[in-house]
């Protein structure tokens, strides 16, 4: 359950190109573990999800009232997957030009599974919205319902026990599965790729607790370096920050 096939083809490509230069320069004779490296990768892709609020490989998104054995299935099949709480009813839900208006949590979405009302307690199901009816920005993770060629009857109450709620907040009342995060990103998006590699290699000099400044000597020669390893902490920030940007678009605020 990552963007990397195994762990001896990313400590290939480690070693082939970005260690090269590191090895060369600041640990002349060190050898780095496969296991050492992979680990590096990992904990760079998961730093990087949790920097641009995004899922880096295909995530299947479960609500609270999936069952056990909806979890197993996925294990077995080596899916990668995570549950959250469903989502509150507003008043204002289906009223007015709303059209069931509701942004998930995990942008992109890739496809939504099911969207089911469902009262909070206990988890007995009193509406399944039908798939042809689910309006999905996708990029944003903007979801809308338009009710198309299924029958009315069955919404409808949802209509009269709203009413009957008073306008009040129904908590945990939608659930949804889906599926969220980049699909296909070694070759779609290849600069998630580089940027994972260049957070392990940061990672890694950061291990060898390097001096900012000092003297090599090597076979009678000796040589003078600095390094400021903070700089290259703030590249990796800008590219991160613009990637951000175009997957999240610009953000705002208005006082």
């Amino acid at each position: 359950m990552t963007l990397f096939a195994s762990k001896d083809a990313i400590a290939g490509e480690l070693r082939a190109d970005r260690l090269m230069v590191v090895a060369r320069n600041f640990a002349p004779g060190v050898e780095f573990d496969d296991s050492y490296l992979y680990g590096k990768a990992l904990a760079a892709e998961r730093d990087l999800e949790r920097r641009l609020r995004i899922f880096v490989e295909p995530v299947e998104v479960l609500p609270e009232s999936a069952t056990q054995a909806d979890k197993d299935a996925l294990d077995a099949a080596g899916t990668r997957w995570i549950e959250e709480p469903g989502y509150d009813m507003e008043p204002g839900f289906f009223r007015g030009d709303s059209w069931g208006f509701l942004p998930l949590r995990h942008p992109p979405v890739i496809s939504v599974t099911s969207i089911k009302f469902i009262y909070p307690s206990p988890f007995n199901g009193l509406f399944t919205v039908p798939s042809d009816w689910i309006r999905l920005d996708k990029k944003y993770g903007h979801l809308r319902l338009v009710p198309t060629s299924q029958a009315f009857a069955a919404p409808l109450s949802m209509f009269i026990m709203q009413a009957m709620a008073g306008g009040r907040v129904w908590p945990h009342f939608i659930h949804i599965r889906y599926q969220a995060g980049l699909q296909d990103a070694v070759t779609k998006h290849p600069d998630v790729i580089d940027l994972i590699k260049k957070m392990a290699v940061l990672s890694l000099i950061d291990d060898l607790y390097l001096p900012q400044t000092g003297t090599q000597s090597i076979d009678g020669m000796s040589q003078s370096f600095s390094l400021d390893v903070s700089k290259f902490a703030d590249k990796i920030d800008e590219k991160i920050e613009t990637l951000r940007q175009e997957l999240h678009g610009v953000r705002m605020a208005v006082f």
